[in-house]
């Protein structure tokens, strides 16, 4: 859940180059934020999914930046060696690097409106997986969403604190293929199907993940 953030080191994002907001595919500079797959022209139930997946993100970054600017913060910068999209990416890793945990509760309620709102959205659920011994045993929060068309994704908002490759948007097959550890995310859902219980609360429904003795605990911190 990042309440202690494992922030990517600042050489991961210089040189990355522009990227897709969805996707975080390299794209040339000229583009403005989309690869061709994800821009506005594209009509596509992944691509309307992903423009109002980056929009949710940028709705918890404003957030935080407001949180960050009255408190006095300087917005972080990586300097004059890096692009402005890079600028950019490294600004909102820093500014979500600790909303793991507090995006299940900040967007909850915009997402029950998306599925009340989108009939091709069948379900959206909380994901909560162990992140195993490379990021110190984190429990890293994001939802899973399943379209009508059985197509399911990882809506990550907060990923991008462990480097630009983090999407925001995933094919759920690919998401776990990329986030394997000791126990993968399907190894993880597999026991809590067995057992009949939530092992580290992996898929539930949403409003059911959210530790509050964390969040009190940590609450100067949002």
């Amino acid at each position: 859940m990042a309440i202690v953030s494992n922030l990517s080191p600042k050489s991961t994002f210089l040189f990355s180059g522009t990227r897709c907001r969805t996707c975080a595919q390299v794209i040339p500079d000229d583009r403005t934020g989309f690869c061709a797959a994800h821009d506005e022209r594209a009509s596509s139930h992944e691509a309307i999914l992903g423009r109002w997946c980056c929009e949710l993100q940028q709705k918890l970054e404003h957030k935080q930046r407001r949180r960050w600017v009255a408190q006095g913060k300087p917005l972080p910068s990586l300097g004059g060696e890096a692009t402005a999209s890079e600028d950019a990416l490294w600004q909102r890793a820093n500014l979500l690097a600790l909303w793991c945990e507090m995006s299940l509760v900040e967007l909850e309620a915009d997402l029950e409106f998306g599925l009340q709102m989108h009939d091709w959205i069948a379900n959206i659920e909380e994901l909560k997986y162990d992140m195993g011994e490379q990021v110190e045993y984190l429990l890293h929060c994001a939802f899973k969403i399943t379209l009508e068309n059985k197509k399911t994704f990882v809506f990550d908002p907060t990923g991008i604190q462990f480097g630009p490759e983090w999407a925001v948007l995933t094919p759920w097959d690919e998401y776990v293929l990329d986030r394997e550890t000791d126990l993968t995310i399907q190894d993880q859902v597999r026991l809590q199907r067995q057992t009949g219980e939530m092992l580290h609360q992996v898929v539930r429904p949403l409003g059911r993940n959210a530790d509050w003795q964390i969040l009190e605990k940590w609450q100067g911190q949002y």
